[in-house]
């Protein structure tokens, strides 16, 4: 049990180290049409290339991240990322961002949603025209 603390602890501690240094990724995963096979749409995942131990399942640090309120800063960083990544593809795609119930209970969750699309509607464009 000890040995499992140990590990849960250097976890954290890590993760704290890769979301100051920005070393966490977002992948975007495409959503498919089965029946006519095209993209639709993409969900936005957050991956981490630990300099020591390679990639790191998120099934590892999600849960690490919910526990100490980390999954705030982190959850809030990604919705940001996947607008401002979405707002530069061409063509008309969806973006699936996962939340955590954690945001939710911080009373401050769609403030953090229009700031991250304000963040990347264009100057001029009134709030509610669709473009953002």
């Amino acid at each position: 049990m000890d040995a499992r603390a140990q590990a849960r602890r250097k976890i954290e501690t890590d993760l704290r180290e890769a979301i100051e240094k920005d070393v966490l990724r977002p992948y975007y995963q495409p959503l498919v049409d089965l029946s006519t096979g095209r993209i639709t749409g993409l969900e936005a995942l957050v991956r981490w290339p630990h300099a020591e131990r390679g990639m790191i399942s998120p099934a590892e640090f999600i849960p690490i991240a919910e526990e100490t309120g980390l999954i705030n800063g982190l959850g809030d960083w990604m919705l940001r990322c996947a607008c401002m990544d979405a707002a530069l593809w061409p063509g008309d795609f969806r973006v699936a961002v996962n939340l955590s119930p954690a945001q939710f209970r911080t009373g401050n969750l769609l403030s953090i949603v229009i700031d991250a699309f304000e963040a990347v509607r264009p100057a001029g464009k009134a709030a509610g025209t669709g473009n953002h």
